[in-house]
């Protein structure tokens, strides 16, 4: 059977472990469907037949314009997690912030440094922290937005794709070390 392979772009330091594993699926699959032209010239250099690779486009960028005419309004959100929508008519808008469960947001001791950059932030520009349960709790635990006002900053638990494409689709601006929450942000053209 034909053996589906997707592929990032290459790196070509053969020292990485995913980059042979890549290079090793490259050579099995019978199939490669690449988000990036760029692939195309990489599959090449690497000696596959352009007949098995095929431009099947970015999912991400198909799957964020099928749904922004789903896309919640960051008011009905908040309104759903009884938070103030004062946060998103402020002058310079707002911005959002998620850290990824497996990333900055299990970083407990960086959590602390981080919302100090954060406080001075929300000073210009209110912030929506959206994250999973664990680092919700340890911001709260380690009192990290004590003495800051709902019109400044404001917690939600990580929320539907629909919502949080409607919080992030219309925000000045998103702080997030999540490459999936990136690049959902550039695709909509918020920095």
């Amino acid at each position: 059977g034909v053996q589906p392979c997707a592929l990032p772009i290459c790196s070509f330091d053969r020292s990485r472990v995913h980059e042979v594993n890549g290079m090793m699926c490259d050579r099995l699959a019978e199939l490669l469907m690449t988000s990036e032209w760029v692939a195309h010239d990489n599959l090449g250099r690497e000696g596959v037949p352009a007949d098995r690779v095929h431009f099947v486009g970015n999912l991400t960028m198909d799957t964020v314009r099928a749904m922004l005419s789903q896309a919640s309004p960051p008011k009905y959100t908040l309104r759903q997690f009884n938070q103030p929508q004062d946060i998103i008519k402020q002058k310079h808008g707002y911005g959002v912030v998620y850290l990824s469960p497996q990333g900055l947001g299990a970083c407990g001791e960086l959590l602390p440094e981080l919302f100090g950059i954060f406080r001075s932030v929300c000073r210009d520009l209110p912030l929506i922290v959206v994250g999973a349960e664990h680092t919700l709790q340890a911001i709260e635990s380690a009192h990290l937005c004590e003495g800051l006002s709902p019109t400044q900053i404001v917690l939600l638990p990580v929320i539907p794709y629909f919502k949080m494409i409607g919080l992030v689709g219309t925000a000045a601006c998103v702080f997030t070390d999540s490459m999936a929450v990136q690049e959902e942000a550039t695709i909509m053209g918020v920095p």
